[in-house]
């Protein structure tokens, strides 16, 4: 299976792939613009906006592991149409691991060049131009992994994902365990400082990070709020799409899930004939199902 996060862009997303391709060696994108989308015409798409980004994905590789972003233009923007917002509402955190600093060290001062300062974006998750936070931890098995964070119900986060995908959380380490423990209290010692889940295909992995703040591990807090489900952090649904070639265990996942969750669109035939479901889980992440590895 291949887990990928989706991430909706105004106009630059071009420029997006193009920026991270060249940062990253090795790295691989497939795109198609709204000049290949079969309902331009219809939605009055044309010009500068049938050379915007209809669908991609962009794939950044460390050793054997995957971050696969999905990303595309908004439709509106393609539409010349105008939005209330130009930015993403939701900021996503990267983490990359390596045992080389200067490696490292090159790296983000290439993804942050427009700020320079590089010792301080290093230790300070700053937003770079398109909106994304870059973070790094020395470690000796090098990858990288998008990362979601809980206000102190990581643990429950954990058992629910590993009930629904049928997948074990690996390196599951709590804050007592970790750098931090001597300024965490006796409350917040059992909080989940990392755990990740790793969706694979074939040798290739695309692992999720999961973590309890630091805030929450401080304080002992358990933030879950039943009524506010539909938004992760009271601000934005995380999108994540999963795509795998067995059905039956991508409908099994869904119903898993689903319990709880709002339901988006049921896991049926698309207009393609292709196996398909979305919806917002009671942690507030919203996950697409497709029944095609290689739908793009």
């Amino acid at each position: 299976m291949i887990l990928s996060f989706n991430l909706d862009f105004f106009g630059e997303c071009n420029s997006v792939i193009s920026s991270y391709l060249n940062i990253f060696n090795g790295s691989f994108a497939n795109i198609k613009k709204y000049d290949k989308m079969p309902m331009a015409g219809a939605l009055n798409i044309n010009g500068r906006g049938l050379d915007m980004v209809w669908r991609s994905t962009l794939d950044i590789v460390f050793d054997n592991k995957h971050l696969c972003l999905e990303m595309s233009d908004n439709i509106l923007i393609a539409m010349g149409r105008e939005v209330t917002f130009n930015k993403l509402l939701y900021n996503p955190l990267i983490l990359i691991t390596h045992n080389r600093y200067n490696y490292i060290y090159n790296l983000f001062g290439l993804i942050y060049s427009d700020i320079g300062e590089t010792k301080k974006v290093l230790n300070e998750n700053i937003v770079d131009r398109y909106g994304i936070r870059w973070s790094y931890r020395k470690s000796d098995e090098c990858g990288i992994y998008y990362c979601l964070e809980f206000n102190g119900f990581c643990s429950d986060v954990i058992k629910y994902y590993e009930n629904a995908f049928n997948i074990k959380a690996t390196e599951v380490v709590r804050y007592k365990d970790s750098p931090c423990n001597a300024e965490v209290p006796s409350v917040g010692k059992d909080k989940i400082y990392s755990a990740v889940l790793n969706f694979q295909n074939g040798n290739q992995i695309y692992p999720l990070k999961l973590s309890d703040s630091i805030e929450s591990a401080l304080t002992g807090s358990y933030g879950y709020d039943p009524n506010a489900l539909l938004f992760y952090k009271n601000k934005y649904n995380p999108i994540f799409t999963l795509r795998d070639k067995d059905a039956v265990y991508l409908s099994d996942s869904f119903n898993k899930l689903a319990i709880g969750s709002k339901l988006n669109k049921s896991f049926s035939q698309n207009e393609e004939g292709v196996l398909s479901g979305s919806l917002i889980d009671k942690y507030g992440i919203c996950w697409n199902f497709v029944n095609n590895i290689n739908d793009f």
